[in-house]
């Protein structure tokens, strides 16, 4: 029987907010450059519908990367995928950003989508990996709270950033988030109670046979009882 009390210490705040800018990473970076995109359009010299070609390939490379995010972190644990993807997101970010053309961006674009699914992906199944019933229905609610926001805030961040600073600054900004975001998640999930793993994050995937057999490791061996 799982211990819901000892999942619920395991859980903490600052662990849910870094696991729910996570997930809003997607989310942010699609509609934070959104009032940018005139200025791009003139900046490059294309037609608006060109440069909507990159909003296109991030929501592409965001599909794709959430069919092969999951089995990957099944395979791998969540650690690894979730390092890679957040560099991948990291590097697109400022590709983005340092772009020379329409075509650079859009190319950069998609692979930001890509690296920015596994965040979103892996961020929940780290919920699965700590935490059930109503700590779990908990999590995933205060993760949804803070994922909801970044279509709010997002275009309001990205339209200070834009006035402030021009259109390539909002990935900029992006790149920074996430690093932030995934540096906070991995690091709190890597010590809980008693030195525990606290969200899994530092494990390989492990079978749930393998995980059945490593729990009654730890039982008295047969007759050890009957010796006391």
């Amino acid at each position: 029987m799982v211990n819901e009390g000892a999942n619920s210490r395991r859980v903490t705040a600052p662990l849910t907010l870094a696991l729910g800018a996570m997930a809003a990473t997607a989310p942010f970076s699609m509609d934070a450059y959104l009032p940018a995109l005139p200025a791009i359009a003139a900046e490059f010299g294309v037609s608006a519908q060109v440069v909507q070609l990159s909003l296109s390939a991030c929501l592409l490379g965001l599909g794709i990367g959430q069919l092969v995010a999951g089995p990957l972190g099944d395979r791998y644990g969540r650690r690894i995928p979730m390092l890679i993807g957040a560099a991948l997101y990291i590097v697109a970010s400022l590709g983005c950003a340092v772009s020379p053309d329409a075509g650079m961006l859009i190319a950069f674009r998609g692979l930001q989508g890509l690296g920015g699914a596994v965040g979103l992906v892996l961020s929940r199944a780290v919920v699965r990996d700590i935490a059930t019933g109503n700590t779990a229905t908990r999590l995933y609610s205060q993760m949804a709270a803070v994922s909801s926001a970044a279509p709010v805030v997002a275009p309001i961040a990205g339209a200070l950033l834009i006035g402030t600073a021009g259109w390539r600054a909002v990935f900029v900004g992006a790149a920074v988030v996430s690093a932030l975001s995934a540096a906070a998640a991995l690091l709190m999930g890597g010590a809980g109670p008693g030195g525990t793993v606290a969200a899994g994050l530092l494990m390989p995937a492990v079978s749930p046979t393998r995980r059945f057999v490593s729990s009654d490791s730890h039982a008295d061996p047969p007759g050890r009882a009957h010796r006391r």
